[in-house]
């Protein structure tokens, strides 16, 4: 028992090792973490559970249409107290047996049979429609926490930067303080731009590490130091070249949750037929076989001749009933009624969800335009900072310029590099946001 048990522990061991070994040391495109989360995001194994729930529904009402079998057995027994007057033989000590195999068809049920298995299917339209829309959902999380992870990156990168330049800066003015050349107010002033750029720079590491955080709760997968991160704020190499119309109609046609909605609606359309059918009369035929048998405790006579007077009968029968439910307090004109209520609010929700998707398409187009012009002004921002830099380095080399100076070089480098990877995580958000409010899982205008 003891090898069996230690065997079973090592094979499980084994099995989480290699499963943690298969992402080990590999880098991961936007692309593959989309994949990724496709396959392993709890959203979208349950949207798709759902979707096989609702296609069990559709053979749940369509065994409606098939007739019913059943079977019945019963038995009952007699044993008399008191009796006076003329024998009646009902009442006699006895036993009964009864065997009853029934079969029954609905041939009439107005129409309630059939606008539930409509229904049904009309439901399984809805769940996947549903089910798109979450990974529509799921593609825009996860491309927007990548490329704020891109950005966190590039922020790190620019902080190092900055730190080890103000170091330098730092040491300089400590030689020439010694030197008597510079006032050692200038030495602290470079020892707090130093102390706030690395603080800086442990908060930019921080957020990496939540950005990593989230990315891999999105996918769904173990956490991984070796993991690495393939891509950078150039993902999308082409502009976006559409208009509020076109987006408009790529969102009306492709939108899930529009569909859904829509599908409710038609959902709810057969939950009137179905309240409206129950004014009607319901018409079934029942066909059955029997197999009666009665036992009497005691033999009867006939004159002075005893005589058995068991039974034993097996028939069958058929017949078609017709049931109508004349009055039921109301209950099927007020469930008519809730349903068309709620049609009424949905029309009203996709009313608000097409206000809604307009303004925000021109919202992020508005964004994209704003994060292209930014994205070339902070560019040419980012060249004469750091020309400017260079500049006041030489000439602080050259006993020109001062500490201040080159500290307020390297403060509008910082600000330049930081306003430059705003401008560009602005812009691939948007375009993601766009991609998102389209119901478009791919952008078109991707090389």
């Amino acid at each position: 028992m003891l090898a069996r048990f230690v065997i079973t522990i090592s094979t499980v061991f084994l099995l989480c090792t290699a499963h943690l070994s298969a992402y080990a040391a590999q880098q991961l495109t936007l692309d593959e973490c989309i994949q990724l989360g496709l396959k392993s995001n709890p959203a979208i194994k349950s949207a798709k559970l759902k979707v096989d729930w609702s296609e069990e529904g559709i053979k749940e009402a369509r065994s409606d249409f098939l007739p019913s079998l059943s079977a019945s057995s019963s038995y009952a027994k007699i044993d008399n107290i008191y009796a006076s007057g003329p024998t009646d033989s009902d009442f006699i000590n006895q036993s009964q047996f009864v065997h009853s195999l029934r079969l029954s068809q609905i041939l009439y049920a107005g129409s309630r049979i059939y606008n539930t298995y409509s229904r049904a299917m009309v439901q399984k339209d809805m769940e996947e429609a549903e089910q798109e829309f979450a990974k529509t959902k799921l593609i825009l999380n996860i491309e927007a926490t990548f490329f704020q992870l891109m950005k966190a990156k590039e922020d790190v990168a620019a902080a190092t930067d900055t730190v080890e330049r103000l170091k330098s800066s730092l040491q300089a003015a400590s030689a020439f303080y010694k030197q008597e050349m510079a006032p050692y107010v200038e030495v602290l002033q470079a020892k707090v731009d130093l102390a706030n750029a690395e603080d800086q720079l442990s908060q930019l590491k921080n957020n990496v590490d939540r950005k990593r955080a989230e990315l891999f709760q999105l996918m769904n997968i173990p956490f991984s130091e070796t993991i690495r991160f393939d891509g950078g704020l150039g993902y999308y190499t082409t502009g976006f070249k559409t208009t509020p119309e076109e987006c408009w109609a790529n969102a009306v046609r492709n939108r899930s949750d529009l569909k859904s909605l829509q599908k409710q609606i038609d959902m709810v359309e057969k939950d009137i037929q179905i309240a409206k059918g129950k004014y009607l009369p319901v018409v079934q035929m029942n066909v059955s076989v029997n197999d009666s048998l009665l036992n009497y405790a005691e033999r009867g006579y006939s004159g002075y001749t005893s005589i058995d007077r068991d039974q034993h009968n097996t028939y069958w029968n058929a017949g078609v009933s017709v049931t109508w439910n004349l009055f039921d307090g109301g209950r099927a004109w007020y469930e008519k009624n809730k349903n068309v209520l709620d049609k009424l609010r949905l029309l009203e929700d996709i009313k608000g969800l097409e206000n809604d998707i307009n303004a925000q398409i021109r919202t992020e187009l508005l964004t994209l335009s704003e994060a292209e012009s930014r994205i070339a002004s902070t560019s040419s921002a980012v060249e004469a900072a750091r020309e400017y830099y260079a500049t006041e380095e030489k000439r602080f080399q050259a006993g020109i310029a001062t500490i201040p100076s080159l500290l307020d070089a390297q403060a509008r480098m910082t600000r330049a590099d930081a306003n430059h990877n705003q401008a560009r995580l602005d812009y691939h958000l948007a375009r993601a946001s766009l991609k998102f409010i389209t119901g478009q899982k791919a952008d078109t205008n991707l090389q």
